[in-house]
């Protein structure tokens, strides 16, 4: 695997590809050989995240690869708080899915209570269980909700109270509109202690 670091606002690419092990080695816990390197360097992007610079990696790699997994052990090493989402290839077209499952997450969900009630009637056009009954959100033209829906999605996202690990598995089936409010959170709010990171397969990048 290799990375280059970039500076905030945007993205880290790091590939991987899978190297053979030994039998006990395929069922071990313990990391994988040749992966120190792109631990560290995912855990500096962690860092530089967590002192208010937001950032975005893509650990790209083949079917297998270990790709979750690395991000996995970053979370367990910086001890992050994580909000987690995959995205699937029947899902694609499903407007926000993988926003939707961030915002459902434990961290996020517990302190959505803390925003404004203009700010938790957009968000019920994604989690209808907002509304507590009430009626839906009025329609607006689509500039309209391009702008307040995004902030809405920021404010519930970035208000989880520590640094946050948002990841998104399989990005490359993930929706368009999730992938827009992810460019949108690193250029919006730059010094946001956001690390955004997601796995893609390379030979569907490359397709």
């Amino acid at each position: 695997m290799s990375s280059r670091p970039r500076r905030r606002g945007r993205c880290t690419r790091s590939s991987w590809r899978r190297r053979p092990l030994s039998g006990a080695a395929r069922h071990a816990t313990s990391p994988f050989v040749g992966r120190e390197e792109e631990g560290d360097r995912l855990a500096g992007a962690w860092r530089a995240a967590a002192r208010g610079g937001a950032r975005f990696v893509l650990v790209s790699g083949e079917a297998g690869a270990g790709k979750t997994r690395l991000v996995d052990e970053l979370r367990v090493r910086v001890n992050a708080v994580a909000v987690e989402a995959r995205a699937y290839p029947a899902e694609g077209t499903i407007a926000y899915g993988v926003v939707a499952a961030w915002l459902r997450s434990r961290p996020v969900s517990a302190r959505l209570p803390r925003l404004n009630r203009a700010e938790l009637t957009e968000l019920s056009r994604l989690l209808p269980e907002l509304g507590g009954g009430a009626a839906p959100p009025e329609p607006v033209s689509e500039a309209e909700l391009r702008r307040r829906l995004p902030r809405a999605i920021g404010r519930a996202l970035l208000n989880a109270g520590a640094p946050l690990l948002l990841v998104v598995d399989d990005a490359q089936w993930a929706d368009a509109q999730s992938l827009r409010l992810i460019h949108y959170l690193v250029r919006a709010a730059p010094s946001a202690r956001l690390l955004v990171a997601a796995t893609a397969r390379r030979e569907d990048l490359d397709a």
